[in-house]
């Protein structure tokens, strides 16, 4: 995983379960950060698939990687799957504002989905 997205992780795994910082009480984005968030999160969830169907298609008779590409797959996919991980485990929110609390559930929700689907 390159520097810039290893970045781009982690802020996404912190950032979503703070949906109340970039999202107002009307529902509409406080700032231009809020939509990153979003489609960054989305990214999170596309490449742990992607990963996935990569490592499924590695089959011992017809490698496409050398030994050491798969093993940075493999602790790419792990990385991510740990973000959607403790995204999911996390409680729904529920603290008052409602708009927030609905994008940060959805998170949650979207991140157990996606791990279900891949395990």
């Amino acid at each position: 995983m390159t520097e810039a997205n290893e970045e781009r992780l982690g802020t996404t795994k912190n950032s979503v379960l703070h949906a109340r910082n970039f999202i107002g009480e009307d529902g509409i984005l406080k700032f231009q950060n809020g939509e990153k968030v979003l489609n960054d999160f989305d990214w999170v969830i596309e490449r742990a698939q992607e990963l996935e169907m990569i490592i499924e298609k590695h089959a011992p008779e017809g490698r496409n990687y050398t030994n050491a590409q798969h093993v940075e797959i493999l602790q790419e996919n792990k990385r991510l799957r740990e973000a959607l991980k403790y995204i999911a485990n996390h409680q729904t929110v529920g603290e008052g504002y409602e708009y927030a609390d609905q994008y940060a559930n959805s998170f949650i929700a979207k991140a157990r989905q996606a791990l279900e689907g891949t395990e």
